[in-house]
């Protein structure tokens, strides 16, 4: 039996815990003012109230009961919106509800999921790194968009945790395990999906390799795991709703639907309303570097490579500002593509200087994207 390493184990909570901790400090003590940031009065309901942490809240109080999403309501929305917030991360909140306020719950599970995760991201790069600890506290602060989504009510981190889990059991050509894990990634959230395509895109590589049509078929039919997990969730839903693919109705409805390839430049589309995007530029850089130098690498690590080229072509269809929080599930793979970049001496500077633009960007991105939640009774009875 291996031992549990204590001292790795308290290095990783560390870097899980602790950022999030400076985070919640200024609002846990009501300060006021932080140097040129106004923090206003409202303390840790600036963190509850981020979006889109109170519709996982009304998810996990009515497990989508219309009536009981009525109540609860802080915004003009027909209850079938929220058939695009899918149910596990939700769920995970009603079992922590038990034992917290279900706004505490939220963080609770996402802050355990965010532990998880670079756990599990350390012994995916141990082996590729001299510095396995610092690259997982990059993982855990960059993007600074990702580590946003580990400090408010977010089901990110659970969605990277169990599709980097499922990616690297298929890598050890675990198919049943990762098939599993990939249905636990795509009940948390849809886009996931794109991985199943990913896997198919690989057994057709080897098939017309080996000319092994049974092997295919075996290997293939896991994909029946996640498949089928989409469509009784969606069956379940027509028996709340009335209607089977309701959530492709929410995302039309959301403005969240496919469109022409790079259709975020354009000033007038719902989720834009901006010109100041050159920051899509550098993303869809670092997405198109990375499916490039996988596509040279693809016999090691063909899964990646064809992972990063769909999903990267999906994002380019995606009608939203909000690129990089879209992108998260490609950042353990880019770490683990470019670790020696991350030994570098001069890196390492870099970004140390680099963590209080990091702290003040979290801040301020918090505090300008809440959710018009005025009233917390509703959410607070049991």
């Amino acid at each position: 039996m291996k031992k549990v390493n204590l001292k790795h184990i308290a290095k990783i909570a560390l870097i899980s815990f602790l950022p999030p901790f400076l985070i919640y400090l200024p609002f846990t003590l009501k300060i006021p003012r932080l140097l040129f940031l106004d923090l206003g009065k409202d303390g840790m309901l600036n963190i509850y109230r981020n979006w889109d942490g109170p519709s996982y809240l009304i998810v996990a109080k009515s497990l989508y009961n219309p009536e009981i999403i009525k109540k609860l309501l802080f915004s003009p929305l027909p209850a079938t919106y929220f058939s695009a917030h899918f149910p596990l991360y939700p769920l995970l909140i009603k079992l922590a509800n038990i034992f917290l306020p279900i706004h505490q719950a939220g963080l609770f599970v996402n802050l355990l999921a965010g532990f998880a995760l670079n756990l599990l991201f350390f012994e995916f790069i141990k082996n590729r790194t001299k510095s396995p600890y610092f690259l997982t506290l990059v993982f855990t602060l960059l993007p600074a968009r990702g580590f946003i989504t580990r400090v408010i009510i977010a089901p990110e981190p659970l969605l990277l945790l169990f599709t980097l889990a499922s990616l690297i059991a298929f890598k050890k050509r675990k198919y049943f395990l990762s098939s599993i894990f990939l249905s636990l990634a795509a009940l948390t959230k849809f886009q996931i999906v794109i991985l199943a395509f990913a896997y198919l895109a690989v057994f057709i590589k080897e098939l017309l390799q080996n000319k092994n049509f049974k092997k295919f078929v075996q290997n293939s039919v896991y994909l029946a795991i996640p498949t089928a997990t989409i469509l009784i969730l969606f069956y379940f839903y027509k028996q709340i709703y009335g209607k089977f693919l309701i959530f492709f109705e929410a995302q039309r409805v959301n403005n969240l639907t496919t469109s022409l390839p790079f259709s975020q430049f354009n000033l007038n589309a719902t989720w834009i309303k901006s010109i100041w995007l050159e920051d899509l530029i550098f993303y869809f850089f670092l997405m198109f570097l990375l499916t490039a130098k996988l596509y040279f690498e693809k016999k090691e690590s063909s899964i990646f490579f064809f992972f990063a080229a769909f999903y990267t072509l999906f994002l380019t269809v995606i009608p939203q500002r909000d690129i990089t929080r879209f992108s998260l599930p490609l950042s353990p793979i880019f770490f683990y593509t470019f670790p020696s970049l991350f030994e570098q001496k001069y890196i390492k500077i870099a970004f140390y200087l680099l963590l209080p633009a990091i702290y003040f960007y979290t801040l301020n991105f918090i505090l300008g994207n809440q959710a018009p939640v005025s009233d917390w009774s509703f959410f607070l009875q049991n």
